[in-house]
């Protein structure tokens, strides 16, 4: 590290280290005209909003691409996602809350869950709700600690 780094503000390190994940993140989704999320989907959400009906979004995944589901879904709804950003003719959407509007984003780790099958029946499936990684067994999810410690 030189002298330069050292002079630099804690808050200002960490605003432009955002910065370039959100440029790397931009790239990687959208570098090859790439999405995780197709675009009628989100054209979907502005027809129920201009409908005035009231409706809930659930992402289903089966690996670990999540992540980048919601990396994309949340800059629909700050009105970032290139499709939707206002700019070379796009409309612009924002599904932020702002303007007496619902918030849609995901950004509290308790809106995410896990559904553990151990076989056929109803009673044999949990759902775990709350910030923890995937256990692959049904050992691994009976350590997790019930009182949010782990």
């Amino acid at each position: 590290m030189g002298e330069e780094d050292e002079d630099v503000d804690p808050a200002q390190r960490l605003e432009s280290d955002r910065r370039k994940h959100n440029k790397r993140m931009l790239v990687q989704l959208f570098g090859e005209g790439k999405y995780h999320i197709v675009p009628s989907f989100f054209r979907t959400m502005m027809y129920l909003k201009k409908m005035k009906k009231e409706f809930a979004i659930v992402f289903r995944t089966f690996g670990k691409e999540l992540d980048d589901a919601v990396y994309e879904f949340n800059l629909f709804c700050n009105g970032e996602h290139p499709c939707f950003n206002g700019r070379n003719s796009t409309p612009l959407v924002k599904f932020d809350g702002s303007k007496n509007s619902k918030d849609y984003r995901i950004t509290n780790p308790e809106q995410r869950a896990h559904i553990y099958r151990a076989g056929e029946g109803i009673n044999e499936t949990m759902l775990v709700t709350g910030p923890h990684k995937r256990v692959s067994t049904l050992t691994d999810l009976n350590m997790i600690d019930t009182d949010g410690d782990n």
